[in-house]
């Protein structure tokens, strides 16, 4: 199998080409080269396709443009069938692609047909109400619709009323799809009754879950779920993979006022796996954060202006004392002093960390602290 990419670009001459695949050469080696590179790239791909004992090259001109290749020699798959979707409901189920990019509505198309899913295509909005209501009245309605925000004579929201009003056309789950993501989407999502909302390309197991989940709600007559996402069903599959105790599940407040401290926290944090994080820049803030009560451990600096993480923890101790619950505060300091440690459990905190933060430290004692509050 061959792959190619052709571009028009300035092209390369023979003796450029003779250099392209070798570690650190650019074809421009001067220092006022206009465009920059390791050198590595094309080097980094010759290796790979060496060790499929493949062939990789260049057809170029100058002023004409270039054509980079590779050539795989590849066996045929023992089986074609993949069984996994056989069992999710969705083989023989009706879809219809909205799209008036051909390409577009082949990959969904192919997607779609390793589902074992009927797929049928429209490229405007008139053709997509023309089918569905055909499909209706030769009683054979579809189950689904993927719906591309960007139409030649509509856009997805007005198509997505416009079925979801049609009292031809039986209530189904509609599911947007588009190149440009824009803030405001998800409302008018809502708004238009569609259930799903994802970016292209879109990715065959980001598809196959997103489908799954609005068919379901639509079996259980449930249309009131939030929009699925692609972030939605990551972060769906990961709450249902992660144990009891584990930190990933923590919400998190960090109270920071030093952006550069914050920006390392939340590095760190996401590296382990915790994406409920919420940052302050000060002891106030921490404390009308934490009244909200969705969080269940607070990461507490010492010295913050305004009010420092003593009196913030004082403060929240004692709203506590006038409610319920207790959620754990660790001191964060560059004090390591015996008796910074001291001041910080004479107001209330649970736990003691010093700055620069020990990775191995933080995941010790976050974990600790997870354990203790699944417990509760």
């Amino acid at each position: 199998i061959r792959f190619s990419i052709t571009d028009t670009g300035i092209g390369i001459s023979q003796d450029g080409q003779q250099r392209l695949f070798q570690p650190f050469e650019q074809v421009d080696g001067s220092s006022s080269r206009r465009f920059g590179g390791t050198g590595l790239g094309l080097a980094i791909c010759k290796e790979l396709v060496d060790l499929m004992d493949g062939d990789i090259g260049v057809n170029s001109r100058i002023s004409e443009g270039s054509t980079f290749w590779f050539k795989l020699f590849l066996g045929a798959a023992a089986s074609r069938t993949d069984t996994s979707f056989t069992q999710t409901g969705l083989a023989q189920r009706r879809v219809l692609v909205i799209d008036d990019n051909a390409i577009a509505r082949q990959l969904l198309r192919c997607h779609f047909e390793s589902f074992f899913m009927d797929v049928d295509e429209a490229g405007n909005g008139a053709t997509a109400l023309e089918k569905l209501r055909g499909a209706t009245a030769a009683d054979s309605p579809y189950d689904l619709a993927t719906v591309d925000w960007q139409l030649p004579d509509t856009d997805g929201f007005e198509l997505g009323s416009a079925i979801t009003d049609d009292r031809e056309i039986p209530a189904m789950p509609l599911i947007m799809v588009t190149e440009y993501p824009a803030r405001g989407h998800g409302l008018q999502c809502v708004r238009a009754g569609i259930s799903g909302y994802l970016q292209k390309p879109v990715e065959r197991e980001v598809l196959r879950g997103t489908v799954e989940i609005v068919l379901s709600r639509e079996v259980a007559a449930d249309q009131t779920g939030e929009l699925v996402t692609k972030h939605t069903l990551a972060e769906a599959n990961l709450q249902a993979t992660k144990p009891v105790g584990d930190i990933g599940s923590l919400r998190i407040l960090i109270a920071e006022d030093n952006p550069v401290n914050q920006a390392v926290a939340e590095g760190i944090l996401t590296e382990m796996g915790c994406s409920h994080l919420k940052f302050v820049d000060n002891g106030k803030q921490a404390v009308e954060a934490y009244t909200t009560g969705e969080h269940d451990l607070v990461l507490m600096d010492c010295m913050m202006p305004e009010m420092n993480g003593y009196e913030a923890t004082m403060a929240i101790r004692e709203f506590e004392g006038n409610n319920t619950g207790h959620v754990p505060i660790i001191a964060l300091t560059a004090r390591a002093m015996s008796d910074d440690r001291e001041m910080a459990m004479n107001a209330g905190m649970d736990d003691y960390l010093t700055k620069p933060i020990d990775t191995q430290v933080l995941t010790e004692t976050l974990e600790k602290w997870a354990k203790i509050i699944a417990s509760v």
